[in-house]
C-alpha cells in the first residue's frame, strides 16, 4: 500500500507522548485518581491500532481475504449486538436466531458502502484482471509529472468501426 495519511516519525511519538500526559494530568487532576488507567488504555490502543493495521495491511492485497475479514467482523459484530442488546450469553436457547436478526441488520446497513469500497479498482482489487481503468491512467500520467519525469507517450485511439 505504502501511503499513509498520518505521517510516521518522531512528531507523532512526541504528540502521542504530550496527548497522553496531558490526559493522565487530567485524570488526575479530576480527584479520581484516573491517571494509571489512561495511561494503560492508551498503551493497550496503541497495540491494538498497530495490530489491526498490520492485519488489514495484508488482507487488503486480496479480494478474496478481503471479503473472508469482512465477514469475520460481520460474524464478531453480530455474536457482541446480540449479547449486549437481549442481554443473554450467547449459550442460551435462542442465541442463532437472535446473532441471525443482528447479523441481517447489520449487513444490511453496511452492504452498500461494503459493497462500494471492494468494488472500487483500487486498494484491495488492485490485482483484478480488469486492470486499472481510465482514471489510473491518467493519474500515472500525473504522478509522473510531480515526479519531475516527463509523461509517457499517449496511446492512439481506435477508429470507431
Amino acid at each position: 500500500m505504502g501511503s499513509s495519511v498520518v505521517d510516521l516519525g518522531p512528531g507523532l511519538v512526541v504528540a502521542l507522548l504530550a496527548l497522553t500526559a496531558i490526559a493522565a494530568a487530567a485524570g488526575r487532576l479530576c480527584g479520581l485518581g484516573q491517571d494509571r488507567p489512561v495511561v494503560v488504555a492508551v498503551v493497550r490502543a496503541t497495540v491494538q491500532l498497530a495490530a489491526v493495521s498490520a492485519v488489514l495491511s495484508a488482507v487488503l492485497r486480496s479480494v478474496w481475504l478481503s471479503a473472508a475479514f469482512v465477514l469475520l467482523m460481520l460474524g464478531v459484530a453480530a455474536g457482541t449486538a446480540a449479547g449486549r442488546t437481549t442481554r443473554r450469553p450467547l449459550r442460551s436457547p435462542g442465541a442463532a436466531r437472535r446473532v441471525g436478526a443482528c447479523g441481517l441488520a447489520i449487513a444490511a446497513g453496511a452492504a452498500p458502502v461494503v459493497g462500494v469500497v471492494l468494488g472500487q479498482r483500487d486498494g484491495a482489487t488492485r490485482g483484478h484482471r480488469g486492470g486499472p481503468g481510465r482514471r489510473h491512467r491518467h493519474r500515472r500520467r500525473h504522478d509522473r509529472h510531480l515526479a519531475g519525469r516527463p509523461p509517457a507517450p499517449r496511446r492512439a485511439r481506435a477508429a470507431p468501426g
